[in-house]
């Protein structure tokens, strides 16, 4: 008993369900936007490490070749900016979206970089200058690498791009350079990101519509639902009429029940007033009948003792004066078979 009792609380109402339906419906959404924007930013972090591996390639490759120009034109301990030109043109030539050149110390700024070069520039203009806003951040970075003599990799990430930066010392010649690269990766702009917003729109907008079509039809089924119970409540059984139609499928399924039990309802009642009628007339007649047999018993015990006393009567001799008195004990005898006939009748 304590189960059932338990089995029954627990039971959910058709608000609950569809609650709970659209509760999961919002979490299936929301952990596939996840899984979307992770999959998105996964592409990001392997086009990130791809590039950074480019930019690792090309500054050894630049770090080479310029070694090998530089010994083989005998002019170790001169710093020529043209060969030192030419030699990271030709190797980021062949690297998309990667932009560098070569760095010394020196007590100005603009003489420390000693080439530079953008040769994959989307620009319709070839880039020849650092960009302002990072030859501070490159000159401290390739002073930082020359310092620790080993190669430095470094990434800042914004809100739409991330800024890559490798450098490498060149510690064989003298006095010693720094080899730098930088790529922009763009992280908010793109076909696969508007793809991404479009996918997480979608699924959010797949969300909230849920929502609202499982609102609307929570209140228009609670609405049918309620005008259905006050429809059922406002008329006796006695006297059921026919529920009209809600318009809802599920709803009219129970209308139709109802109305149906209540037309059988309504045609057993009439049986069984006509039952009732029929018991009625039975047991009027029953009475009659006992009042009959009653009134019959009454009549035909003082007729047996009055044909008793006049056949008595009459079985005695009897004188002439007599004769009156026979006759009529005779009339009296079949006044008693007439009433004895009636009773009979009667019974």
């Amino acid at each position: 008993m304590r189960n059932n009792g338990t089995r029954r609380s627990m039971k959910l109402s058709l608000r609950d369900r569809l609650s709970l339906l659209w509760l999961v419906i919002v979490v299936i959404c929301t952990a596939l936007g996840v899984i979307m924007h992770r999959v998105y930013f996964l592409g990001v972090d392997a086009q990130t490490a791809r590039m950074r591996d480019m930019m690792r390639d090309a500054c050894e490759t630049i770090q080479r070749q310029y070694i090998l120009s530089v010994r083989h034109q005998g002019s170790q301990g001169v710093l020529d900016s043209a060969l030192a030109y030419a030699v990271v043109q030709a190797v980021l030539r062949d690297t998309p979206g990667v932009e560098g050149g070569i760095w010394r110390e020196h007590d100005t700024i603009e003489a420390q970089f000693v080439a530079y070069t953008f040769p994959t520039h989307a620009g319709s203009e070839v880039k020849k200058d650092v960009p302002q806003t990072e030859r501070l951040r490159l000159a401290a970075f390739a002073r930082q690498s020359l310092a620790q003599r080993a190669p430095l990799s470094d990434s800042r990430t914004f809100s739409r791009e991330a800024v890559l930066t490798h450098a490498q010392p060149l510690l064989d010649l003298s006095p010693p350079l720094v080899v730098w690269t930088m790529a922009r990766i763009q992280l908010a702009t793109g076909a696969a990101y508007d793809q991404l917003r479009v996918g997480l729109g979608v699924l959010f907008f797949f969300s909230l519509a849920s929502g609202g079509v499982f609102a609307i039809f929570l209140i228009r089924w609670s609405r049918r639902f309620a005008q259905l119970t006050a429809a059922l409540a406002a008329h006796s059984l006695a006297h059921m009429p026919d529920i009209a139609p809600t318009g809802d499928a599920e709803l009219d399924r129970i209308v139709r029940v109802v109305n149906d039990v209540s037309a059988r309802l309504s045609q057993a009642q009439a049986e069984a007033q006509r039952a009732a009628a029929a018991l009625a007339r039975s047991d009027r007649l029953a009475a009659l009948g006992r009042m009959s047999a009653g009134l019959a018993h009454e009549i035909r015990t003082p007729l047996a003792t009055m044909r008793l006393k006049a056949e008595n009567a009459l079985a005695q001799p009897h004188t002439d004066s007599q004769g009156r008195q026979v006759e009529a004990l005779r009339a009296v005898l079949g006044q008693i078979d007439r009433l004895e006939h009636l009773v009979r009748a009667l019974l």
